[in-house]
């Protein structure tokens, strides 16, 4: 949201955009813990084919409620790249929606710091140093270009209320809200 609201887009695109955020992922539903859980370079051609199809997936499965069909298209391109080498379509540049521009941005920003994206958890400055890298190949130049404001502007908002849990921290009889 922060890197749409950066980019000047609409209270409505950034809504979808946050949504689409949230659920991006809701087409793997059902994939096994292998495909989930093995870098994709890795894995199998059935298990990576499968893999794939998760944009279209979870679009497919938003499309039935109204209010989430923005977010479904979002979700269906987050996996495009911006030099046409993406998922599921292969879309090139522009063709990509913006929404889904600032969504692969956003996303593999934060999976590079979680360790799901490459060999090891990267730090803020690595995994900043990575997207930026892919400028014009993975990722749209103008999205990246509003990047680093949107994280000063994240790191500057109060975070009171937030913790990142890992599943292992979680206890019976716990309240996550």
């Amino acid at each position: 949201r922060g890197l749409a609201r950066e980019m000047q887009l609409s209270d409505n695109e950034q809504r979808d955009i946050y949504i689409a955020a949230l659920l991006h992922d809701i087409g793997k539903i059902g994939l096994s813990d292998h495909a989930l859980f093995t870098p994709i370079a890795e894995l199998d051609g059935d298990s990576r084919a499968a893999l794939m199809k998760h944009p279209a997936k979870g679009q497919t499965a938003l499309m039935g409620l109204s209010e989430l069909q923005a977010a479904g298209r979002i979700i269906r391109h987050h996996h495009e790249r911006f030099d046409g080498q993406g998922f599921p379509d292969g879309l090139l540049k522009a063709t990509i929606p913006v929404a889904s521009r600032i969504l692969a941005v956003a996303e593999d920003y934060d999976e590079l710091q979680q360790g799901w994206l490459a060999a090891k958890k990267l730090t803020e400055a690595e995994a900043l140093e990575f997207v930026m890298g892919a400028s014009g190949k993975r990722y749209d130049p103008d999205v990246l270009a509003h990047l680093p404001a949107a994280l000063e502007k994240l790191r500057a908002a109060p975070r009171e209320e937030e913790k990142l849990l890992e599943v292992s921290d979680l206890k019976p009889g716990m309240v996550v809200m």
